[in-house]
């Protein structure tokens, strides 16, 4: 359909794949859901902004980690509970240890998400929403 001013285009996760099969310049995609969560270590809370990706967002951002790794497509296929954080979240939540191997408790709206397991945090230069 037409776009209009400040209107956002959305494309399913079949259009993407369409895209990476059909267009030879393009080698990567990966879906992508923001939201605004509320992050909890113990008594700390730190309100973030999260995006759900797909592991090749890897590749297309080309984020550095500061420690830790990217989940990988056998997490996402098991829906496993893993987070990359940003290093500001890091610190706030954090702030004497090192956060890959702990676990953040997520919060929606009000409501208890889940327990998620730290697996990386990204270099304090390389911003990642």
């Amino acid at each position: 359909g037409t776009q209009g001013k400040g209107m956002a285009a959305h494309l399913t996760l079949e259009d993407a794949e369409s895209v990476l099969r059909e267009a030879a310049d393009v080698v990567r995609v990966s879906p992508i859901v923001n939201a605004y969560v509320v992050m909890k270590n113990g008594n700390v809370n730190n309100q973030v902004e999260v995006s759900g990706v797909a592991p090749t967002y890897e590749g297309i951002r080309n984020r550095k980690l500061a420690e830790g790794r990217y989940f990988n497509d056998d997490e996402v296929v098991q829906s496993a509970r893993v987070v990359v954080i940003g290093w500001k979240t890091a610190e706030k939540l954090f702030p004497t240890t090192d956060p890959v191997g702990k676990v953040v408790k997520v919060h929606l709206r009000f409501l208890y998400a889940g327990s998620f397991s730290v697996v990386a945090c990204i270099e304090p230069s390389a911003p990642f929403r």
